[in-house]
C-alpha cells in the first residue's frame, strides 16, 4: 500500500535481522520516493548498481519457483537486467525437483499442493547444508508468523512483495556466495558493461498478424508482461471472482485463501491500483472463516475490479 518493502535475515547463533524500507510523504504532502527505491518496471531512476551486469562479476545459478505467471515474468525481468538466466518453475515440487545446481532461490512461499514452506524443508533436507543453496522466500503476507515459519523452515532471508529492483540487488549480494566471489576478486576486479532493462515485450506481431491493441495498464507493465500475458490476466480475473463466489458458497475456506492470494499477486506484478486491499481483506477474512462478512467483501473486490476496467477504458 506504501510501496515499500520488508526484509529479513539470519544467522545461527548471531541473531536475526529486519529490514523496513518505506516511501513516505515530504512535508508539502507530495510523494518523492527515493530514486534508489524505484521498480525496474517504472522506467524512472534505477538504483545504484542495478544497470551494471552483476552476474559478470558474480555469476550464480538462480532459481525462481512462482506459481503466479506474472510475478515469474516480473521477476525474471529484474533477473535479466542483471545479466542472470533464472530456472523458472511454478511449483514447490518443481523447485525440488530442480535445486541441484543452483546457487539462489527466490521461493514464493504459499504455492498450491507443495507450498514454498514444505519445498524449503525438502531441499535443506536433501542439501544437508543450511547455506546452500541460499534461499530468499517471498510473500505478500508480511506477518511475523509467515516470516518466522520461512526462517525456522530453512529460509537466510525474506522479501515482502511487491519489492523493488534495489531490494533484489541487496539480497543477492547478502548472500555467502556473493561474499566469497568478492573475495576472490579482491585483488582485481574486471570491468563490467553498463547494460538498460531487457525490452521483454518481444515481437509486435503473432503468426505474421498485428497483437491486439494496448492493454489498459500502463506501458512500462505491458512492456515487461507482455501484452498476451496481460491479456490472460485480464481474462483470468472474472473467472478467480467467480471461483471464491463458488468456493463460498461451499464454505471451503482454504480454496478462497488460495485464489485471493494468487489474485493479489497478479494485481501486484499489473499495478492494479485499488484491488490489492480488497483482495488481502478476502484473504483476511477467509483465513478467519467469516462467513458472515465474505460476500460483502467479494462484493466490493468485483466492484473494484468492475470500476478498474471502467477507468481504462474511459
Amino acid at each position: 500500500m506504501m510501496n515499500g518493502s520488508i526484509g529479513v535475515s539470519s544467522e545461527p547463533g548471531e541473531g536475526t535481522e529486519f529490514r523496513v524500507e518505506l516511501i513516505l510523504p515530504l512535508m508539502d504532502g507530495e510523494m518523492s520516493p527515493p530514486a534508489t527505491e524505484v521498480s525496474a518496471a517504472s522506467g524512472e531512476q534505477e538504483p545504484e548498481g542495478f544497470g551494471v551486469e552483476l552476474a559478470s562479476i558474480l555469476p550464480l545459478q538462480i532459481m525462481v519457483a512462482d506459481d503466479n505467471p506474472y510475478i515469474r515474468t516480473l521477476v525474471d525481468s529484474y533477473l535479466k537486467a542483471l545479466g542472470y538466466r533464472a530456472r523458472l518453475v511454478d511449483s514447490g515440487a518443481q523447485a525440488v525437483a530442480n535445486w541441484r545446481g543452483v546457487d539462489l532461490i527466490l521461493m514464493d512461499l504459499r504455492m498450491p499442493e507443495m507450498d514454498g514452506i514444505e519445498a524449503v524443508t525438502r531441499i535443506r533436507a536433501e542439501s544437508g547444508v543450511t547455506d546452500e543453496p541460499w534461499i530468499i522466500g517471498v510473500s505478500a503476507t508480511l506477518s511475523e508468523t509467515e516470516v518466522q515459519r520461512a526462517m525456522d523452515a530453512g529460509c537466510n532471508d525474506f522479501l515482502g512483495k511487491p519489492f523493488f529492483s534495489k531490494s533484489l540487488v541487496e539480497a543477492i549480494q547478502a548472500s555467502p556466495l556473493v561474499v566469497r566471489r568478492r573475495r576472490d576478486l579482491a585483488r582485481g576486479e574486471p570491468e563490467v558493461a553498463a547494460v538498460s532493462a531487457p525490452d521483454l515485450a518481444g515481437d509486435t506481431t503473432v503468426n505474421g498478424e498485428e497483437e491486439r491493441a494496448a492493454t489498459p495498464v500502463d506501458a512500462e507493465t505491458e512492456k515487461i508482461i507482455g501484452k498476451d500475458l496481460i491479456y490472460l490476466a485480464l481474462d483470468e480475473i472474472p473467472v478467480l471472482l467467480n471461483d471464491m463466489s463458488e468456493a463460498l458458497d461451499n464454505r471451503d475456506y482454504e480454496r478462497i485463501r488460495e485464489t485471493s492470494h494468487y489474485l493479489s499477486n497478479t494485481v501486484l506484478a499489473l499495478r492494479m491500483e485499488g484491488l490489492l486491499e480488497p483482495c488481502r481483506e478476502v484473504y483476511r477474512l477467509a483465513e478467519e472463516e467469516d462467513a458472515a462478512a465474505l460476500p460483502e467483501a467479494l462484493t466490493v473486490l468485483n466492484s473494484c475490479f468492475a470500476d478498474w476496467k471502467e477507468s481504462r477504458n474511459s
